[in-house]
Parts: C-alpha cells; sequence; structure tokens
C-alpha cells in the first residue's frame, strides 16, 4: 500500500516513516521539540496547523496533492511563532 489510498471517494494520506521525516525537517529546523508536536497518522482536507491549549502543535497533513506546498506553510508558520 501506498501513503496515498482512496477510502471510498475521498482520498487519505497516511502519514508514514518518509513523511514524519519530512516535518521533522521542518520543526528541527525551526528549534521545536519533536515532544511538542503532535501529528494524526491521516491526513484531512488542505491540512492543519495550530497550537493546542496544552502548548503541543498539532500538524495534521493534507489529504492529498503534493506536500511540499504545506510543508512550506509549517515553515512559514513555526518561524512565526518562534519569533514572536
Amino acid at each position: 500500500m501506498s501513503a496515498a489510498e482512496s477510502f471510498g471517494t475521498r482520498p487519505l494520506r497516511l502519514v508514514d516513516a518518509t513523511i514524519m521525516a519530512r516535518i521533522f525537517e521542518v520543526t528541527d529546523a525551526c528549534g521545536l521539540s519533536r515532544e511538542a508536536v503532535r501529528v494524526p497518522l491521516a491526513g484531512d482536507g488542505d491540512g492543519r496547523i495550530r497550537r493546542l491549549e496544552n502548548g503541543v502543535w498539532e500538524i495534521v497533513v493534507p489529504a492529498a496533492g503534493p506536500l511540499e506546498p504545506f510543508l512550506a506553510r509549517l515553515a512559514a508558520e513555526l518561524g512565526g511563532a518562534a519569533a514572536g
């Protein structure tokens, strides 16, 4: 099975070790502890990046499409949060 599966008619991206490594490249570069990151194993919609009340960053990858634009958005949001 590939990381991008089909569930009925909805595309579904599953977070595998390769995708997790790419996310960690971004979070590590922003100085974010891996303990402060939560990544659900299934993608959803266009993806989502938000800070939870407990201070942990929830990073939900997009369900389909290229990952690079999302990773760029992740870097910009986390970089801005680190600077602010």
